[in-house]
């Protein structure tokens, strides 16, 4: 899924991290240029395969949560 998702347009970085403590918990953080490319990337069949797949692999349900940033600027 993360090597389909980062050639869909828009898709800055996708990345899945494993919890150190919890090695049963994953975590999927994304960057996209826009709302609308985020939600074009949950409509691309890769990404819809996948979601269907994950009951059948994971204990509990996934939650999904999207977090928009207004502005970056450069620190150092």
């Amino acid at each position: 899924l993360a090597v389909a998702s980062r050639g869909d347009q828009g898709c800055r970085s996708y990345e899945f991290y494993r919890d150190v403590e919890d090695p049963t918990l994953f975590c999927s953080v994304e960057t996209w240029d826009s709302r609308a490319d985020l939600d074009a990337h949950m409509g691309q069949s890769h990404t819809t395969d996948a979601l269907g797949r994950l009951p059948g692999m994971v204990a509990g349900a996934p939650t999904i949560h999207a977090h928009e940033v207004s502005a970056t600027t450069q620190v150092a």
